[in-house]
């Protein structure tokens, strides 16, 4: 699978999980506890995933597509 495609899937499985619309707040809340996870654990990759997939889900609200977004 390439980069769009998995931005693209992962945007699907977003909005059947946590619905449509941008959720800017519940991100941004979500995005500062796992800064604080990193804090805690800053050497855990994971923790910084999930920054980055966070990050995606926010943009992919915005309406951009998975294309969008590589470019």
């Amino acid at each position: 699978m390439n980069f769009a495609a998995f931005i693209d899937a992962k945007r699907q499985w977003s909005f059947a999980t946590f619905g449509r619309g941008t959720r800017t707040l519940g991100l941004m809340r979500h995005i500062r506890r796992e800064l604080l996870e990193i804090e805690a654990s800053p050497a855990d990759p994971e923790e910084w995933v999930d920054v980055v997939l966070l990050a995606l889900d926010g943009l992919s609200r915005l309406g951009l597509s998975g294309e969008d977004i590589e470019a």
